[in-house]
C-alpha cells in the first residue's frame, strides 16, 4: 500500500503500486506462456503440460518427438527431440490448423539445444484452395545462421549469430516468424532479443491440393552421424499482428 490507501485507489497518486493492469498484463502474471513477444491475438497455443502431445510426430526412423520432464522452460514438461545418429536424421512434429482469415500471422516458440551438428527449422505450408504457399525459417546451428526460404526454393542467409550462443540446453531461445497473408509477404523474424526485417521474401508456390489448410511442422535435424537433441517449451499461433 501506499500512503496508507488501499493499492486499488484511483483517487490519489501512487507512486509505487499502480491500481489498474490491463488484461494482457493480468493473464502474463497469472502464468500465460505469452510474456516474451505480446503483439498480435492468440488462436492457439501449447504449453506441453497435457498428459499426451497434441502434435503428429513426423520423425524419420529410430527418431522420436516425446513429452519429457527434463529442462523445461517453464511448469514441468517439455517436448524432447531426439534424431538417430545417421547424417540428415530428423526429429518432427507436425500440427494441422483451419485456413484463417487473409491476416498477417504469427508462429513462436523457445527450444533449447544440447548439440551443434543440427539445424532447426519451422515450416508452413498455407494452401488456399488456389496455391500451397511454402514458408520456412531456419536455425543453421553448427554455421550460427540464420536463414529464409524464398519464392525461387532456395535459403537465404540473412543473419549470422554469436558463436556457441545455441547449444546449451540451459538457456532457452526465442525463435518467431510473422507472415502476411494479404501481400503474400514474410514480415520479420524474432531470435531472442533482435528483430529481424524479412519483408523483402516472398514464400515459394506450388499447386494446391484443393484443401484450405495451414501445416505447421518443427523439425531438428542433425547434418552429421550423430545424435541431435532439442527440448521445446511453448508454442504461440497468432493472428493480427502489426
Amino acid at each position: 500500500m501506499v500512503h496508507t490507501l488501499p493499492d486499488y485507489t484511483t483517487k490519489y497518486k501512487m507512486t509505487k503500486i499502480f491500481g489498474n493492469i490491463d488484461t494482457g498484463e493480468l493473464a502474463a502474471r497469472l502464468g500465460s506462456i505469452d510474456t516474451f513477444d505480446r503483439r498480435g491475438n492468440i488462436l492457439w497455443m501449447d504449453d506441453f503440460e497435457e498428459p499426451i502431445m497434441r502434435w503428429l510426430d513426423t520423425s524419420a526412423a529410430n527418431a522420436d518427438v516425446m513429452l519429457r520432464a527434463s529442462y523445461p522452460c517453464r511448469s514441468a514438461q517439455n517436448l524432447y527431440f531426439l534424431t538417430n545418429n545417421v547424417a540428415w536424421s530428423f526429429a518432427s512434429v507436425q500440427k494441422l490448423f483451419p485456413y484463417p482469415l487473409s491476416d498477417r500471422l504469427g508462429f513462436e516458440f523457445w527450444f533449447a539445444l544440447e548439440q551443434d551438428t543440427s539445424y532447426v527449422e519451422l515450416q508452413l505450408v498455407i494452401d488456399n484452395g488456389t496455391n500451397a504457399l511454402q514458408w520456412r525459417h531456419k536455425i543453421d546451428v553448427s554455421a550460427n545462421q540464420l536463414e529464409v526460404y524464398n519464392h525461387l526454393g532456395n535459403f537465404d542467409i540473412y543473419e549470422t549469430l554469436p558463436n556457441n550462443i545455441l547449444a546449451n540446453r540451459w538457456g532457452y531461445n526465442v525463435f518467431k516468424l510473422a507472415i502476411d497473408m494479404n501481400t503474400v509477404h514474410y514480415i520479420r523474424s524474432l531470435f531472442n532479443n533482435v528483430e529481424y526485417d524479412l519483408s523483402a521474401y516472398r514464400p515459394q508456390s506450388g499447386a494446391s491440393i484443393g484443401n484450405y489448410y495451414i501445416d505447421c511442422s518443427i523439425i531438428l535435424r542433425t547434418t552429421a552421424a550423430a545424435f541431435s537433441h532439442m527440448y521445446l517449451d511453448g508454442f504461440i499461433y497468432t493472428f493480427n499482428e502489426p
